[in-house]
């Protein structure tokens, strides 16, 4: 076994600093050089707390998995690891040879063959010679370096093995009250069952009826009596527990106490659920919970512990306050972290980051999670009240008729209704990685609350974020909590049983029903940020009751709002709706007022109608495809009547979102022009790909050169409703994002014909493209960041849909219905028609429309998800003829444009995109193609920042723009 000693230093090496102890083989480490590496560099060894006049020395050696099983110091080691458990690396060995410091710490990188997916399964484990054993030892995960992590005080590890703790099938349980109403398949199946129904009473007592708990006779699983010093409705009883912890005298008694509940029944063992412990308990309760054990185990019972789970601390740090959990694991059967005491723990990459943390401490086949199947309501304070899907949702309100009001209605009338909202718009936040909604409320205290609304959508996700880790188990919180979403019972039980569900729970998504006279029901998704519904009356006479339901469940117990429609009759057009003939059922466009919706338009019936503005520019690249006059094509019907919890979006692989500072970039023509870009102050390159172009050159020579990769990828316009094709394609992508793009653009302008199938332009079919292309790239390089498809900007179609294409605005909200944003780090814009200073929102002469204008469209897009994502400018350009002639009819709004124009312009747009915390990346359209063709209406030469001539004023008035990374 060889032994080579690498040592870590900054800088040079000062010749006498380190010194070979006298023992061969030993290195005598002192302040500043306290650091050692493995002879393969995977392995960095720091000792911390080396006194002045104290000498020390460590020797680090290594044996692979051959010469383990060939014989030597480590034989038989091998042969005696659980067959749970795969070794990943060499065996490490470290040899103290003189000197005790303060605390050790070992990073372990990780071998290149580790799956990062199952980074989370990752160990390290100790072998002990003298009893043949191995010890478990943790580790940390570092995602950011691939390394574990391992902090000894006062002692090291002798040696240390990387190791997959392989999925081995999960204890699933369950809390049953005695009054609990229990599925019959659930309690047949959950292999524990916590009874509850008992209390932590004055001096160490225990409060409850005993005789009326959950036994072994009522269930199928294992039975353990649940003790605790909080109620289901939130009540926290701090006082009881501190001073039974304060007096010897009453912990005493407790141990007791708890200990004589095993005399009786066939219970399996405790599970002790305290609360609200502060740090100056921590040595108390930690003393209390190890004398529980003794007299637990000398009953041959076992002990569950639950703590709450711990608290953020930033810098993958977490606080868990009175509860010692690297000591409370040594001695407990079971320790369960709570989710429900801290919700957000279990959101984006917090549970990640937590769960590395709580690995770090507690051994995973200890570990179990409390999943909570119900929603909550958890105060500033941590008090948590377990609420029924109804009681959550009750704080919506329900529908309300808004106008008009007071009067029937007639056919082709609009009608407008809202929630009830009992809370701030502002403060409802729906969070993907788990799939959950929750808002903030003021209770009559004045105490704000905050709900969080929990589904089967809700309840799967966790399940599935916590299967990854090859925990112990799972426990699910919350069953005798009323009723929950009733697609629950189907994920709860799926997990129970370890089977595969039949059906994937849907999102939790605002859903407008209306009920109609003769007793149908139609269904539109909503949008909870928005809160609005406009409904057109259609020809049945009668009354209509219109319901508000997220998963099945009504908001608030109102039942909704009624309205009346009576028979036929003329619209006044100076109604809300605007101008609109009224005759036989039938509905005509408005067109006397001219104005935008302010949210999505929905007509339950019919035609999709929203009053429009004047028609104007639609850019698509570098071409016009409409201009100022244009006539608005008819709407077409479309259909409706579908429930929303049928759409086959799959789950997303990730978390979607960007939170990353704003960057620049250019389109280029070529590699050639990668100075001029970086001399602008671009740290980002676009290309665009069509169908199964090979860019992996591409982005490797970009990456030479330091600038990011975004890639515009274009599929078959005829192909792409095809599932085979998106197949195909997605997979495309997925090869994209592992050859090293750093974002792909999904497509481009899927609200025009020329970019899409005429008759299958919406929304909905592009985001199921979407959805596949963001799982595809994700699963192939998490760090890709996928961007949507940039709509062509238009009011080309009186502000809804044709066959031959959308409104933006329309198109926007229909991928807004359906949960874009799970799917998209970032949204797509272009932006190429400007003639006016990005300052400003009117004056241009082409026209009033939004698509003029930077602001206003940078507003309308960013708006149109409620802010959930920020904006990526992947076109983004001023057309001017500057030395090139005269421009074609078609572009001739640009025709006084000018170049000075173009670099004031485009460097107050990066100034302007900068500040203001919306735009993360804005791509200039274009750097260096100089193509110019005016019978052919080619002109990309006048988007060029760098001109035929060489020069390229933009260039450094962008540069000068930009501000520096902070």
């Amino acid at each position: 076994m060889a032994i080579i000693l690498v040592a870590i230093v900054a800088g040079a090496i000062v010749a006498g600093i380190w010194q070979l102890n006298s023992q061969k083989g030993c290195i005598s480490l002192s302040d500043p050089n306290t650091n050692l590496s493995s002879d393969d560099g995977m392995l960095r060894f720091s000792v911390r707390g080396i006194a002045a006049q104290t000498g020390m020395a460590f020797q680090l050696g290594s044996t692979s998995l051959a010469e383990m099983a060939a014989g030597g110091e480590y034989q038989g080691a091998l042969s005696k690891l659980p067959a749970t458990l795969e070794p990943l690396s060499r065996l490490y060995s470290i040899r103290n040879c003189g000197g005790t410091p303060a605390s050790t710490a070992l990073r372990l990188t990780l071998p290149g063959n580790v799956d990062a997916n199952n980074a989370g399964q990752l160990d390290l484990y100790s072998w002990d010679a003298a009893n043949q054993a191995w010890h478990w030892l943790g580790g940390q995960l570092d995602v950011s370096t691939r390394s574990l992590e391992l902090t000894s005080a006062n002692s090291q590890p002798r040696n240390l093995l990387l190791v997959r703790s392989r999925p081995a099938s999960m204890v699933m349980g369950i809390e049953a009250a005695s009054d609990a109403k229990l599925d019959n398949d659930v309690a047949t199946t959950a292999a524990t069952v916590t009874a509850l129904g008992l209390y932590l009473g004055d001096d160490g007592a225990i409060a409850g009826d005993r005789s009326r708990l959950i036994t072994s006779k009522d269930v199928s699983g294992r039975v353990q009596i649940g003790v605790r010093n909080w109620s289901k409705q939130g009540e926290l009883n701090r006082t009881v527990l501190r001073d039974m912890l304060a007096s010897d005298v009453a912990r005493k008694a407790h141990v007791a106490n708890l200990a004589s509940l095993l005399a009786v029944g066939n219970y399996s063992g405790i599970s002790v659920d305290y609360r609200g412990l502060g740090d100056a308990q921590q040595a108390s309760y930690t003393s209390f919970l190890q004398a529980l054990a003794v007299e637990v185990h000398a009953r041959d019972k076992r002990l569950v512990v639950s703590v709450p789970a711990p608290q953020d601390a930033g810098d993958r740090q977490w606080l868990s306050s009175g509860y010692d959990l690297g000591k409370i694991a040594t001695f407990v059967d079971v320790l369960e972290v709570d989710l429900s005491t801290n919700p957000i723990a279990a959101t984006g990459e917090q549970f990640d980051s937590l769960m590395s943390w709580v690995l770090a401490r507690v051994p995973r086949n200890k570990l179990q999670v409390v999943i909570p199947v119900s929603s909550m309501r958890v105060s500033p304070g941590g008090d948590v009240a377990y609420l029924s899907l109804e009681e959550a949702s009750r704080a919506f309100g329900g529908a309300e008729l808004v106008s008009p009001l007071g009067v029937d209605l007639v056919p082709g009338a609009k009608a407008n209704f809202k929630l009830r909202n009992r809370f701030a718009p502002s403060s409802l936040i729906f969070d993907a990685s788990i799939q959950t909604y929750r808002y903030t409320s003021v209770d009559v205290r004045g105490i704000a609350q905050t709900v969080w609304v929990t589904t089967a959508a809700t309840i799967d996700r966790m399940v599935q974020r916590a299967q990854k880790y090859a925990l112990n188990g799972l426990t699910f919180r919350g069953l005798d909590q009323g009723e929950n979403d009733p697609k629950a019972a189907a994920v709860i039980q799926a997990a129970l049983t370890h089977t595969a569900l039949k059906e994937t729970p849907s999102v939790a998504r605002l859903s407008w029903a209306v009920n109609f006279p003769d007793g149908s029901v139609q269904y539109m998704l909503g949008n909870l940020s928005d809160n609005l519904l406009e409904w057109t009356a259609t020809s049945m006479p009668g009354s209509y009751l219109i319901q508000a339901t997220l998963s099945g469940a009504p908001f608030g117990k109102t039942g909704g709002a009624q309205v009346q429609v009576v028979g036929g009759g003329a619209l006044d057009a100076t109604s809300p709706g605007g101008a609109m003939a009224v005759g036989q059922g039938a509905l005509a466009l408005p067109t006397a007022i001219p104005r935008r919706a302010t949210s999505p338009t929905i007509q339950i019936s019919g035609t999709v109608i929203s009053p429009s503005v004047t028609v104007s520019p639609s850019v698509q690249g570098s071409a016009i495809v409409s201009g100022p006059g244009a006539e608005a094509p008819a709407a077409q019907p479309v259909s409706s009547g579908t429930p929303p919890d049928v759409l086959d979006l799959p789950l997303p692989v990730a978390v979607a979102g960007t939170d990353g500072r704003f960057e620049l970039g250019g389109h280029v023509g070529g590699l050639a022009s990668f100075d001029r870009v970086k001399q602008s102050g671009m740290t980002w390159v676009k290309l665009i790909v069509r169908d199964f172009a090979d860019a992996s050159a591409f982005v490797s020579q970009a990456h030479s050169q330091g600038l990011q990769v975004l890639i515009g990828a274009q599929g078959s316009r005829a192909k792409v409703m095809d599932e085979d094709y998106q197949n195909l394609w997605v997979a495309y992508l997925g090869n994209l994002a592992a050859a090293g793009a750093d974002a792909i653009e999904v497509w481009s302008e899927p609200n025009l014909a020329v970019q899409w199938p005429a008759g299958q332009i919406s929304g909905a079919n592009y985001t199921r493209l979407l959805a596949k292309a963001f799982n595809a790239i994700k699963a192939r390089n998490g760090k890709t960041m996928v961007i949507s498809a940039a709509l062509a900007p238009t009011g080309a179609f009186n502000g809804g849909c044709t066959a031959n294409g959308c409104d933006d605005s329309a198109f926007l909200a229909q991928m807004a219905n359906v949960s874009v944003t799970d799917y998209a780090d970032c949204i797509g814009v272009h932006f190429t028609a400007g003639t006016v200073s990005p300052a400003q929102s009117s004056g241009a002469t082409a026209g009033s429309h939004y698509s003029w204008y930077y602001g206003p469209l940078r507003e309308e897009y960013f708006n149109a998800f409620g802010g959930q994502r920020k904006l990526c400018f992947t076109d983004f350009g001023y057309l001017t003829a500057d030395g090139l002639g005269p421009l074609p009819p078609t572009y001739a709004w640009a025709q006084a444009n000018t170049l000075a124009g173009q670099a004031q312009w485009l460097a107050q747009a990066v100034t302007a995109s900068q500040s203001s915390g919306k735009v993360r990346l804005m791509i200039v359209w274009n750097v260096d193609i100089t193509a110019w063709n005016v019978q052919q209406s080619d002109v990309r030469g006048g988007y060029a920042i760098v001109r035929s001539n060489g020069s390229c004023p933009a260039c450094e008035s962008m540069r000068a723009a930009i501000s520096p990374p902070k």
